[in-house]
């Protein structure tokens, strides 16, 4: 037992459970609803020193009363956190099954066995990258936070009691680990922020402060309230509040801003439990009673989440926010469930000696069946006949890659001014058009290519990853590199040969700009374009309607949910409702700069809705996921817009002779 009387800031303090409750509601908010809280997410950094607090104060006590067991330790572990996140995890596999195409599935699979080993956060580095899943199709997804604290704790008593051992002051050893591991944070973020956001390595500053608080306090704990305990509760409160609301999800997180939720859980579990916040909002019943429920809430709300956006993909935006709304109380339910019937019960059986084996054995079960799902590549047999070939094409394929030219004419300006050979990226064929933009324009050198069997045109390819046709220093693409230096190596490229005609197309919504800010962008690059190449014809292609999952999941979600085999080739059915705005904006304020404004939307939509396919094969699709066009789309498209993209070179005969049935 404990020793309150020598270490009473480590008797249980409602105030904790309060601010464990700000954290996990914090966390939900975001998730469910962004743009009400962008920066809930923080919430998980609170958790972070709330761990560290704990863990190191118990683990230090024990080192001083000579009662320090690794193997009791993670017994106690095992007991906290196997028997809901076994549960969890089972439940997520059989909701997998009901609704995730094969692919999917067998990522889930993937996502399990690394939260069953506690390395969801190194699952998701892995396997992270500019065409990684949606963050919406991985219902695993929150569980990196729970490896980075799991990684924390397999390292950090072995870490104590070799200082213990070595007579090291745990103050000066617990900042030496905060201080290195924040260096390493914030050097990591600097080039690396997928990176910087998974690693453990990153985030352990965040769990070894926490701890330094511990053994700050452990023999010097607040007896009484203060004037300075008020002031840094208050504080350390208003602190969190503006995290929450000032931060925004980027690439400089975590860095130097997760200093800020870092210091309020800081400030306010430093400020002791008879601070007047502590006291009279964090020991509130129903902020300790979230606090209570914090840890299966957290496991429940984000799979739950998930497939309810599934499930509501063709719904009105009102029925989303119903269904979401919905989701977060069906999870606050599983969370008291979990907490009351499975938790409870448990914390009663500590001297059963059937318990820390009983629970290894479930997650042991856990890891098979997600073996197997792995194994069997998504377990495909279990989809319906009239949808399986569907569901079980690779549409992202290497016919799709390879004509995307990547490492051939995409994604080159890394080589500096080798922007590729001039007979595969710059064919001496006039009049010539310069594909200039990101991956969503790579994708229309398919179709252009087949274009070039009935119009006389050359291609000239210079496409960049995440890389608008921006001059914005502060836009950094997925390497890292600012847009304005991008688009300077290709500036000087046409400075040098200009080319007939620029074609400018990206994922222009995907920016984090409006309609309006992304005309304004538009306008300084027109500007700068005609300073350097005067001569060139200048067309901005708007943005091609985009699907809110991929476009092979909706389709078969269609399928599977009214009972018919493939909607008709132009769909409402899951479908992003921005795009018009952009390319309204875009059509009214661009001609008057000089230039064509070529409309993708008008060209690939009709009354009924927007093309999902040409014909019944998954070859047939328009789209390889959500956003960019396949070869079938993107030959479509250009067949559609031949005519206005090379304006004077089109002849009348070309473009009769190739009209889009």
């Amino acid at each position: 037992m404990i020793d309150q009387g020598k270490h009473p800031h480590v008797s249980y303090r409602p105030d904790i459970d309060g601010l464990r409750a700000i954290a996990v509601l914090s966390v939900v908010i975001c998730h469910a609803f962004p743009k009400t809280l962008s920066g809930g997410f923080v919430g998980v950094d609170i958790f972070f020193v709330i761990s560290g607090f704990l863990i190191t104060s118990i683990l230090v006590m024990g080192l001083e009363e000579a009662r320090f067991s690794i193997a009791d330790f993670y017994a106690r572990r095992v007991r906290r956190l196997f028997p809901v996140l076994a549960i969890m995890l089972g439940v997520t596999l059989i909701l997998g099954a009901m609704f995730q195409l094969p692919n999917d599935y067998m990522h889930l699979g993937i996502q399990t066995l690394g939260g069953v080993g506690f390395v969801a956060n190194i699952v998701e580095w892995q396997s992270s990258g500019y065409f990684s899943a949606l963050t919406e199709s991985k219902p695993l997804l929150h569980l990196w936070s729970l490896g980075i604290e799991e990684q924390f704790y397999l390292a950090w008593p072995l870490l104590l009691w070799l200082s213990w051992r070595l007579r090291l002051k745990p103050g000066v050893f617990l900042s030496t680990i905060a201080a290195a591991s924040l260096a390493y944070s914030l050097y990591k973020v600097s080039y690396d922020s997928i990176g910087a956001f998974y690693s453990p390595i990153s985030r352990f500053w965040e769990l070894a402060v926490g701890g330094l608080l511990g053994v700050a306090m452990l023999h010097r704990p607040w007896h009484r309230a203060t004037k300075l305990q008020d002031a840094m509760g208050i504080a350390g409160l208003v602190l969190a509040i503006m995290s929450f609301v000032l931060i925004k999800p980027g690439k400089n997180f975590p860095g130097i801003l997760a200093m800020a939720p870092v210091a309020s859980a800081l400030l306010i579990i430093g400020a002791g439990s008879h601070a007047i916040t502590n006291r009279h909002v964090l020991s509130n019943r129903v902020m300790v009673w979230f606090g209570l429920i914090s840890y299966p809430l957290y496991l429940w709300h984000w799979p739950i989440l998930v497939f309810v956006w599934n499930g509501t993909l063709g719904a009105s935006p009102m029925a989303i926010r119903n269904a979401t709304l919905l989701a977060v109380i069906v999870s606050i339910a599983l969370a008291w469930a979990s907490y009351r019937f499975v938790e409870m019960p448990l914390k009663s059986q500590k001297s059963k000696r059937w318990v820390v084996p009983g629970l290894a054995s479930a997650m042991g079960g856990v890891a098979v069946a997600a073996a197997i799902i792995v194994a069997g590549k998504g377990l495909p047999d279990r989809m319906p006949s009239d949808v399986r070939e569907l569901a079980n094409a690779e549409l992202r394929d290497a016919a799709w890659i390879k004509d995307m030219r990547n490492g051939v004419c995409h994604n080159m300006v890394y080589n500096g001014t080798n922007l590729g050979t001039q007979a595969d990226c710059f064919q001496p064929i006039h009049p010539t058009v310069l594909l200039w933009g990101d991956s969503h324009a790579a994708a229309l050198y398919a179709g252009l290519k087949n274009l070039q069997s009935t119009r006389n045109f050359g291609i000239w390819q210079i496409t960049t990853d995440a890389s608008s046709p921006f001059f914005d220093k502060s836009m950094i693409n997925n390497m890292h590199w600012s847009m304005d230096y991008v688009n300077n190596i290709i500036l000087d490229r046409i400075r040098v040969a200009e080319p007939d005609v620029i074609l400018l197309h990206a994922y222009w919504r995907g920016y984090d700009k409006t309609p309006t800010e992304v005309v304004d962008e538009l306008r300084k690059t027109i500007t700068l374009i005609r300073a350097n190449a005067p001569h060139s014809r200048i067309v901005v292609l708007g943005p091609v309607p985009t699907w809110k999952r991929s476009l092979q999941e909706t389709l078969v979600n269609y399928a599977i949910r009214r009972h018919t085999t493939m909607p008709e080739r132009f769909m409402n059915y899951g479908l992003e409702t921005d795009t018009p705005a952009y390319d309204k904006a875009m059509a009214n304020a661009l001609p008057s700069l000089g230039v064509t404004y070529v409309s993708a939307e008008k060209a690939l939509c009709d009354p009924m809705g927007c093309l999902a396919r040409l014909d019944n094969t998954p070859a047939g699709v328009a789209y390889v996921d959500a956003t960019h066009l396949s070869i079938a789309g993107s030959d479509y498209l250009a067949k559609k817009i031949g005519d206005e993209l090379l304006g004077q070179y089109a002849t009348s005969a070309s473009s009769s002779a190739h009209a889009v049935k």
